[in-house]
């Protein structure tokens, strides 16, 4: 269970019934199984690197929804890595983020009621000219959704932005 609350009464601890997706229960994806959440009211939506659906969490009623939000530059489903022979490693491990299609952050705008997530397209692991590529190297395109849950955008961003140090302001999303 991947969320939990503590109520300040009692102290005791509450987990809710969210888990990872059954694709992650039988493979292993290396650096590639941290969950992106963000908690508003009652629901907290919850982004994994190797799904494209996004989950959405009623901590009321203790509920999980799922709903697809696959981006239009997914152009391959991601891999999990080999029996643990290979993933043992921090190299192999990291040639896999590069190369795998990557859902990071999600954000919600209360001002405007949208959901902003980030994806990381996938990219060969060596470029044409015989230079590497690496996690940082990968392209990143921002999504919308709204209220409903449904795509209203998909934006390539054409510089790089550090979507790990995105916010919502009263303005809108903010990236450095």
């Amino acid at each position: 269970k991947l969320v939990g609350g503590v109520s300040i009464e009692s102290g005791k601890l509450k987990l809710f019934d969210i888990s990872y997706p059954e694709k992650y229960i039988g493979n292993y994806y290396g650096y590639d199984m941290k969950p992106y959440g963000r908690s508003t009211d009652s629901l907290t939506i919850v982004s994994f690197p190797c799904d494209d659906k996004i989950a959405v969490l009623n901590r009321r009623s203790n509920s999980v929804s799922r709903f697809s939000a696959r981006s239009i530059y997914q152009t391959s489903d991601p891999q999990p890595l080999t029996p643990l022979s290979d993933s043992g490693s921090v190299e192999q491990k990291m040639r896999h983020m590069t190369v795998q299609p990557y859902y990071s952050e999600i954000e919600f705008d209360n001002v405007r009621n949208l959901y902003y997530r980030f994806f990381r397209k996938a990219i060969p692991l060596k470029n044409k000219d015989g230079t590497y590529n690496d996690f940082f190297h990968k392209p990143l395109v921002l999504m919308v959704f709204n209220a409903d849950y449904a795509e209203i955008g998909e934006y390539e961003l054409p510089k790089y932005y550090n979507s790990y140090i995105s916010f919502v302001g009263r303005s809108g999303l903010y990236m450095i």
